[in-house]
């Protein structure tokens, strides 16, 4: 029996477990989480998610769900977002979607953004009356 007849069964089995093991290793972490921020006179009910490789440090992050509003001083209600990216630098709150009052209730929110060199962290939102941030309700995070 020739040499290479005799280990080529057990070096395939040692080259599929290592690479069985490398591509759990080196899998991207993902999660979603609900959230419900809320103002004085409207919030949102939705979902953030993000995923993150930790090797490539290439993440993204969507952000989904229902904006409403129930007769915000000023006409509207924004959804703002705020993150860090790692590495890199924090992103304070900045408006994402925004909804005026209506009669036929909510606006959809489908947002993502995604970065081939950066993770996200610290990823907050929350409800305010105004585009810049004034009468804001508390920051929901992740």
């Amino acid at each position: 029996m020739s040499i290479l007849k005799r280990f080529w069964r057990p070096a395939a089995v040692v080259a599929c477990v290592a690479g069985m093991f490398l591509g759990t290793a080196t899998a991207a972490n993902a999660a979603t989480q609900g959230v419900s921020p809320r103002n004085s006179c409207g919030g949102f009910n939705g979902n953030i998610q993000w995923d993150e490789d930790p090797l490539s440090m290439a993440g993204d992050i969507h952000i989904w769900g229902e904006l409403w509003n129930n007769h915000c001083p000023g006409g509207s209600t924004y959804l703002l977002v705020a993150y860090t990216l790692q590495p890199g630098a924090q992103y304070e709150f900045f408006p994402i979607k925004s909804a005026g009052y209506s009669s036929t209730g909510n606006v959809g929110v489908n947002w993502s953004n995604g970065k081939s060199n950066q993770n996200f962290t610290g990823i907050s939102v929350r409800v305010c009356n105004t585009s810049g941030g004034g009468g804001c309700g508390s920051p929901v995070g992740v």
